[in-house]
Order: structure tokens, then C-alpha cells, then sequence
């Protein structure tokens, strides 16, 4: 049918019965807005919902729509979209595939409008062809600037990284040269102690060189930890004590010889201690010379990271001037095509009317069209109540008969016979099941 004759055919078909389903219009003598308050209270509609269709079905956009369909669609909302699909008629389904064409032809126009108003920002846009050219070299300028603020970071960050390697080495060729040098100092430092020893504590014993015994002995005390150091047979070493904590004019020959022997063993390790100085040395300067390299190394990496610097500082100057030509371009472009600006405000206002018209109409319609009665929601959630029901009541059950089996089950185990027969040719027969 053409909506010439859905609109001749609907007033008879649209009339209500004398059934439940058919009652969805108020008495005819009741004023008109009365009449569509109390239907659509009845239907469950707010009259906001109502109002988004009725005020599309009069859109500007639906012109094509003949004034006979607009009166028969506006008269026969009430009684079709605003029913509940569940309880709707033939006829009222109809009417409703109508309507539903009705916001689809105004969408498609409003679509229609806004690619209309896109070719015409399309057409501003092409008459600022210089504008856009300086924007594009203003913006190309920039993104060099951007390079080279990123190429000049990159240097910074490797020479940061260069200094950060500079700084660990050095770290470490001094760790290598204060583990290296641990014997020569040590040596250095033993040669030292016996140097003093042998020239002030050994000597004042040597030559009777202190008044009290208790001096002497704590001379004596001091050069012991000494003579470990020192490569004296066992007689030697016991007899040093009492010969040195004598007076020279007390000693006799064996002290001499034991004295002598002592001086000798000082100066032949002092000997050998500076035989091996003398070994250790080269080594030694080689670390320290790979300690001063890595300190000239960490002070040009420090240099090469002051200069990066410096050039990040500068690359970043340079972008911000990119950065103000750019924006001086864009400043250009707004100034000099307010038709530009008028036409993409037109363009995104028609963007909008699209937009809300979908998100409004289209979706309001559509929430009518599908909406369930209150009994149909009702039987549906019934349905599911009972469902859910069935399945906890299967699983109670099924939990109650595992409960029952393992209650039997243990009740098994635990039966024990309650007496034994006294016959012994009964006994086997009792103690089967055990063994079992």
C-alpha cells in the first residue's frame, strides 16, 4: 500500500474493539489532550518519549511525507508505537514500520545536509591554498627544529652515558690499584716499621739505652711483633729476650753473637723488602697510570656533556621560534578566512542536529518498538524465577543424596561386631569379613 491508502485503510482498522487488546483509545468525547494523557498513561509512555516522535513525524526533513500519512501517523501514534510490541495487531505493526521509515528518511536527510555542508567547507578551504602553504612550511620549519631538538637530546643522553661509563672505570682503576698496591703498601709499610723499630726501640736495648727494667721491657714489647717478620731460628728467637733486656756492660760473647745475628736478620729483610718494592713498582705505576687516564678520560666526557648541553639549549631556542612561526601561520589563517570559520561552525552544527537526532529520536523510537508489556515482563521474569528454582532445588537435592551416601558410607565403617561366637569352629567364619 502507498501511505496514501495506509492512511484511507487506517481509521476503520484503527478503531477500537470491544476486547482488551484492541482498547487503546480513550472515549471518543473526551478532549483530545485529555484523551492522549490518559493513553498514554495507559501505555506506560512519558510524554517526553511521545513528544520526540510526534515533533519528527512533523520534522521539516519529512516534506515528502504527504499531509493526509503526516495527520494518520500523528492520530495513530498513540495507538501503535506507544503499545508494547507484545501486544500489538497487524495493523498497528504497520503503522509503527511507517513511522520507523519516517525517522529513517529525516536521518538519511539530515546525513544528507551535513555532506552537503562538508562540500562546502571543502570549497572554503580551497580558496586559502597560500595560507595553507606558509602554515605547511611554518610547520615543516617546526618539525625540523623538533629533529633537531631530538637529534641534540640523543647526543646529550650518549654523552651522559659516555660520563656515566667514564665515572665507573675510574671507580674501577682505583679499585684495581688499591687492591694491586695492597702488598706494596704492605711491604712499604713493614719497611717502614722495621726502619723505626730498628732505629729507635732495637737500637735504645742495643746500646742499654733506658733506666728502669719495666722500660726495657716495654721496648722490648714493642719490637716483639716485629721479630715474626724476621727469619731467626728457634734458639735465636728465645734467646733475644734475655739478651736484649741486659745492660752491654752484662752481656757476654753468646749475647754479642745474638745481637749481631738479630741486626743482620733487620737488615736482610729490610733488604728483601725493598727487592720486592723494587719488583712491585713497575705494576704499580702502570695502575696508577690507568688511574690518571681514566681521570683525563672522565673530565672530556664531563667537557663533551657541557657542550651537548649547551646545544640542546640552543635547538630548544630554535623550536620555540618554529614554534611562534606556526603559531603566527595558524593566527594567519584564522584572521584572514572567517568564512572558513562560519562555514565548519555551520558544517558541525548540522554534525550535532545528526547526532542528537540519533541519539534522541532514533533511540527513543527504537525503545518503543521493542518494548515488552508489563505482563510479558512479567511472565518472563516468572519464567527465569522458576528455572533458577528448579535448578537450586536439582542441587539441593543432589547435595542431599551426596550428604545421605557419605553419612551411609561412614556408618559402614563403623559397625563392629558386637560379640564373637565362643565355638572355635565358628571363629573363621566371624573373622572373614575383617580380613575382607
Amino acid at each position: 500500500l502507498s501511505c496514501s491508502e495506509r492512511a484511507t485503510s487506517q481509521p476503520a482498522a484503527m478503531a477500537p474493539r470491544n476486547t482488551k487488546r484492541a482498547a487503546a483509545s480513550a472515549p471518543a468525547d473526551e478532549p483530545a489532550p485529555k484523551k492522549l494523557a490518559a493513553t498514554l498513561k495507559k501505555q506506560g509512555v512519558t510524554q517526553g518519549n511521545y513528544k520526540q516522535i510526534a515533533e519528527a513525524i512533523s520534522h521539516p526533513l519529512a516534506d515528502e511525507l504527504p499531509e493526509d500519512c503526516r495527520k494518520m501517523l500523528l492520530a495513530a501514534l498513540p495507538h501503535s508505537l506507544c503499545v508494547a510490541s507484545d501486544l500489538r495487531q497487524d495493523l498497528q505493526t504497520l503503522v509503527v514500520t511507517m513511522i520507523g521509515e519516517v525517522v529513517g528518511k529525516i536521518s538519511d536527510n539530515l546525513q544528507k545536509v551535513l555532506e552537503d555542508e562538508n562540500s562546502k567547507v571543502a570549497g572554503v578551504e580551497a580558496s586559502k591554498t597560500e595560507l595553507d602553504e606558509k602554515l605547511e612550511a611554518a610547520q615543516q620549519t617546526l618539525k625540523d627544529a623538533e629533529a633537531t631538538v631530538s637529534q641534540r637530546e640523543q647526543e646529550l643522553r650518549s654523552s651522559s652515558e659516555v660520563l656515566a661509563t667514564a665515572k665507573t672505570d675510574l671507580v674501577q682503576r682505583e679499585e684495581e690499584q688499591k687492591a694491586g698496591d695492597v702488598a706494596f703498601v704492605a711491604a712499604q709499610d713493614d719497611k717502614d716499621a722495621l726502619e723505626t723499630a730498628m732505629n729507635g726501640c732495637f737500637q735504645k736495648l742495643k746500646v742499654g739505652d733506658w733506666e728502669q727494667e719495666q722500660e726495657a721491657k716495654d721496648l722490648y714489647e714493642a719490637l716483639l711483633p716485629l721479630t715474626v717478620k724476621l727469619s731467626l731460628d728457634e734458639s735465636l728467637r728465645t734467646a733475644c729476650k734475655s739478651v736484649l733486656m741486659k745492660k752491654p756492660d752484662k752481656r757476654g760473647a753468646f749475647d754479642s753473637t745474638v745481637l749481631d745475628e738479630l741486626d743482620r736478620c733487620l737488615q736482610a729483610t729490610i733488604a728483601k723488602i725493598d727487592a720486592q718494592l723494587a719488583a712491585e713498582k713497575p705494576a704499580s705505576e702502570v695502575r696508577a697510570a690507568a688511574v690518571s687516564a681514566a681521570k683525563t678520560a672522565l673530565e672530556a666526557a664531563e667537557a663533551k656533556q657541557k657542550e651537548c648541553s649547551c646545544n640542546v639549549i640552543a635547538a630548544t631556542d630554535a623550536e620555540k621560534e618554529a614554534s611562534a612561526g606556526v603559531k603566527a601561520a595558524k593566527q594567519a589563517v584564522a584572521e584572514y578566512v572567517p568564512e572558513f570559520k562560519a562555514a565548519t561552525e555551520l558544517r558541525d552544527e548540522k554534525k550535532q542536529d545528526l547526532d542528537g537526532f540519533v541519539a534522541t529520536t532514533v533511540g527513543g523510537f527504537d525503545q518503543l518498538k521493542d518494548r515488552l508489556s508489563a505482563k510479558k515482563l512479567k511472565e518472563i521474569k516468572a519464567a527465569e524465577d522458576a528455572a533458577r528454582r528448579a535448578e537450586e532445588e536439582a542441587e539441593a537435592a543432589k547435595v542431599a543424596e551426596e550428604a545421605k551416601a557419605a553419612e551411609e558410607a561412614k556408618a559402614a565403617e563403623e559397625v563392629v561386631p558386637m560379640e564373637a561366637e565362643p565355638t572355635f569352629t565358628e571363629a573363621p567364619a566371624e573373622a572373614a569379613p575383617v580380613e575382607a
